[in-house]
């Protein structure tokens, strides 16, 4: 069983949970819904049918983030810590779904995610290059007066 040693006791003392060794998915199967998951005994090679009338997929704990170890700010266990535009610590990269350090993971946050992410991902790289063709132009001295609607109004001295 793939899962921390108090997940594992949890399930093996739910008497509403039934478990099926050495196996995994074939398939999923169904007309117009799930109907059956047929799954692949790892050692006889024999496929078992089960009927059901929907499936839960988990993965896990342990986010896959291993590669991103000691680029961007994780937490200790290695879910990618971002602000709510889902920007890492790292100017320009962001991060989206279960891999962030969130309260709820699932796919419906996940979706919400990704597209905060695409959207700021979108407007970091529209920003840079505004910025960089038509504010920091070479050939030309200038003055750069930056100013913000949003921001509260400041007094002149």
């Amino acid at each position: 069983m793939d899962a921390n040693k108090i997940a594992q006791e949890q399930a093996l003392k739910n008497s509403k949970m039934e478990f099926i060794w050495n196996t995994v998915v074939e398939s999923f199967e169904g007309d117009e819904r799930l109907e059956k998951v047929v799954l692949k005994n790892l050692k006889t090679g024999e496929l078992i049918e089960v009927p059901v009338d929907g499936c839960f997929l988990f993965i896990g704990y342990e986010p896959n983030t291993e590669i991103f170890k000691g680029q961007v700010e994780m937490n200790k266990y290695g879910y990618i810590i971002t602000n709510e535009k889902m920007e890492t610590n790292l100017e320009g990269v962001f991060a989206a779904g279960d891999v962030r350090d969130k309260i709820i993971k699932q796919v419906a946050t996940a979706v919400g995610d990704g597209c905060i992410a695409g959207i700021m991902a979108e407007k970091y790289i529209a920003e840079c290059e505004v910025f960089e063709k038509e504010i920091m132009q070479k050939e030309k001295i200038g003055l750069i007066y930056i100013w913000s609607p949003i921001e509260e109004k400041v007094e002149s001295l």
